[in-house]
């Protein structure tokens, strides 16, 4: 399909529907999905086509059309996505749902909210909606029963977030049409890149994993992401979530301050001296990772058994004959106690490792309380 450099300029930005949902007709929309899908499928069958052509990523549109460093109109159009909901159906459409490309920090970073259909044969079909009826989503989960398409959580932007609450809308897969559900009950809450499936002896939606944005336990008035550990059902019907699992299980995570990371070494002693060797002028302070050895974190005072203990993923461990697993995870020190250590005993092997993960790597680091 030909693009002409007047229909990218016409069609190169995101655009709401107006309708419900509303066709978007626009060639190079069209173009950039066939094109990404295009390259999936080559790379799921591991064929290598260097030089096609292809328009995948902004950036290689913005080559084409010698406009790279060009950011003044905003992100461009595209379908290389994250967190995107993939469905195919019996008669062989396959259904995409919205998605992002990249994060914050890049300049064509965006958060969709459309539906994208392809046919069998390749034709494509792109659905936009009002941001006010359907806000733009990633990392959701989207379960087909019966003639809905049932979708269940999202990231979404920053500011635009309900902790407390779970979204929940349900697209029909002949019209389009997307509408919400109330969610009641006992819900998951801001639930991100967990699982679902259809239970049909419970009539519900079973969704198990994933990560919750929510308050902090020791100041409401922030807040974390942290892992969930229960799994939840949606009964459509009666629009309403049951809980099906209490764990009690507990999060900790250690952080370094100003947005700096751990990374696990079997060597971090070379490590520091190689980066030292990069960077002979820069205060230790200020490299971005900063390189631990996991034996040496493992709790001192308190007795434990190392079940597994690798040198760059982390440690499983039992104290009490709970089992604790130390990782990590976004950079940070990621401390997941899998059951009850009585008291406060989870809190106390936190501030153990904690202390022990300064005093090996000589930096003050912040514990935080996620559950």
């Amino acid at each position: 399909m030909k693009v002409t450099r007047s229909t990218f300029q016409a069609q190169r930005t995101r655009r709401f529907g107006v309708a419900n949902p509303e066709r978007m007709r626009l060639a190079f929309w069209e173009r950039m999905v066939r094109d990404a899908e295009a390259a999936r499928a080559d790379e799921e069958a591991e064929i290598e086509t260097p030089g096609a052509g292809r328009w995948r990523t902004p950036y290689d549109v913005r080559c084409h059309f010698g406009l790279d460093g060009d950011y003044s109109v905003g992100p461009i159009w595209c379908f290389d996505r994250m967190g995107m909901s993939r469905t195919e159906l019996a008669d062989g459409r396959t259904i995409y749902i919205t998605k992002k490309h990249k994060d914050y920090y890049d300049p064509d970073f965006c958060i969709y909210n459309d539906v994208v259909i392809l046919r069998p044969g390749g034709s494509v079909e792109i659905y936009g909606y009002p941001e006010d009826l359907f806000p733009p989503t990633d990392f959701h989960t989207a379960t087909l029963v019966g003639g809905r398409l049932i979708l269940i959580g999202r990231v979404g932007y920053n500011g635009k977030r309900h902790p407390g609450t779970t979204p929940v809308f349900a697209l029909d897969v002949s019209r389009y049409r997307i509408e919400p559900m109330s969610s009641r009950g006992e819900v998951p809450g801001w639930i991100f890149g967990h699982e679902a499936e259809f239970d049909p002896a419970r009539g519900a939606i079973v969704i198990r994993g994933g990560e919750v944005e929510a308050p902090a336990p020791d100041d409401p008035s922030k807040r974390v992401i942290r892992r969930n550990f229960d799994e939840y059902a949606y009964h459509m019907d009666a629009a309403i979530w049951e809980r099906l699992t209490t764990k009690g299980w507990r999060h900790f995570s250690i952080r370094l301050p100003r947005r700096k990371r751990f990374s696990f070494s079997d060597r971090p002693d070379l490590m520091r001296e190689l980066m030292r060797s990069i960077h002979p002028d820069r205060d230790p302070a200020e490299d971005i990772f900063t390189y631990i050895e996991v034996a040496a974190i493992m709790p001192e005072t308190i007795a434990y058994q190392a079940a597994s203990l690798d040198p760059h993923q982390g440690a499983r461990i039992t104290v009490d004959g709970v089992p604790v697993s130390i990782g990590n995870d976004a950079g940070g020190i990621e401390i997941i106690v899998e059951g009850d250590l009585g008291g406060d005993g989870a809190e106390a092997l936190a501030r153990e490792i904690l202390r022990r993960v300064e005093a090996d790597c000589g930096r003050s680091c912040i514990l935080e309380t996620l559950a």
